[in-house]
């Protein structure tokens, strides 16, 4: 128990320092008082566009989710529990949500194991990143990025194209993927302990929707409407600053800062991304000739209308599955146990034996 709270101190420092050194660039140099002379001139009103474009954007998430498990959840399940992941995912650190879809999961009583919701993340991550190489591919003529951040993004993108692409494969001849396995466990035969097959399995259950035409197209174009709606609602916030103009290359602009912000929401330790999101931001308004005083303002209203919008489904969700003071309680007991688990000591047969 007693390593426990040091691995909770030490994560802790460590979310702190990344905080720290994103901000001190997001910050570094900055006027407040040209801060604050952009924030009394917020046209607040407008920012009742973005809540309402997200809220598309995740219930096409919550639909998408919901093909990838073969439909096994109902839609207003599906969108709860998306729901609670990303309002957990934007307040907490370490991904929690993706922890509560799990426990979620578990809770509705379908039969879907832990695998398969674990591997309807990889896809779906999978599926965003390409979306965002996408984006910053269409948007590369338009500005004037260093070559360095353009091969970075090309090669991101390389390999989580390879990995859907090795997905896909894997979904329609799982045949490929089980003969794989046995040429690595013929080269190295003390991984043949490890029950391999049994997670390979469960994986190729897991993307087993993908093998039907059909689903791998609405799983593309629910992922073209969440990244649709995203852009959509970015662009729609950027109607409250009155200090920008939609001429010349500020579109392309607010479309890096998507990609860069959702690039930044990588670094796992962060509470509620502050830091990596306000610097992706005033990097990406920077390329455009945006002063850091207004990219540094519309990052932080931006991000604080993000994680409100997301609160808000969270908490729909809550009521909506009727979660009761227990049920949240286990929840955050089995997210407490899954970060940091106690100290057991355990044997081989046990590890073979333990299941998600």
């Amino acid at each position: 128990m007693k390593s426990n709270h040091v691995l909770y101190i030490r994560n802790t420092l460590a979310g702190l320092l990344v905080t720290v050194f994103f901000l001190w660039l997001a910050l570094r140099g900055v006027s407040f008082d040209l801060i604050d002379t952009t924030l009394n001139s917020i046209r607040w009103v407008y920012l009742i566009l973005p809540l309402m474009i997200w809220g598309v954007g995740l219930i096409a998430r919550a639909m998408r989710w919901r093909l990838l498990l073969n439909n096994k959840l109902t839609p207003r399940d599906s969108l709860s529990v998306i729901g609670i992941v990303y309002m957990l995912n934007a307040t907490i650190p370490f991904r929690a949500g993706e922890l509560a879809r799990l426990y979620l999961v578990a809770r509705s009583g379908k039969e879907i194991s832990g695998w398969t919701v674990l591997t309807t993340v990889l896809t779906e991550t999978i599926l965003d990143m390409l979306s965002i190489v996408l984006l910053l591919t269409m948007i590369i003529p338009f500005l004037a990025i260093s070559k360095a951040t353009i091969v970075t993004g090309l090669l991101i993108g390389l390999v989580f194209a390879v990995g859907f692409i090795v997905l896909l494969i894997f979904a329609r001849r799982p045949q490929i993927a089980h003969s794989i396995l046995d040429g690595i466990n013929r080269i190295f035969p003390p991984l043949g302990r490890l029950p391999l097959r049994s997670l390979l399995d469960k994986l190729l259950q897991g993307i087993m929707p993908l093998a039907k035409w059909r689903t791998l197209i609405l799983a593309l174009l629910w992922t073209s409407l969440i990244w649709g709606s995203t852009v959509l609602a970015i662009w729609s916030a950027s109607l409250a600053i009155p200090q920008f103009s939609f001429s010349g290359d500020l579109p392309a602009g607010l479309v890096l800062v998507l990609v860069s912000t959702s690039l930044g929401a990588i670094v796992p330790f962060t509470m509620a991304g502050v830091g990596p999101f306000e610097a992706g931001v005033v990097f990406g308004l920077g390329v455009v000739g945006i002063s850091q005083e207004v990219a540094v303002t519309f990052g932080i209203i931006l991000h604080v209308l993000m994680i409100l919008h997301f609160i808000l489904w969270g908490m729909i969700g809550i009521l909506t599955l009727r979660l009761s003071l227990i049920d949240i309680r286990g929840l955050t007991t089995y997210i407490r146990l899954k970060l940091f688990p106690p100290e057991t000591k355990t044997t081989p047969m046990d590890i073979k034996s333990q299941e998600i």
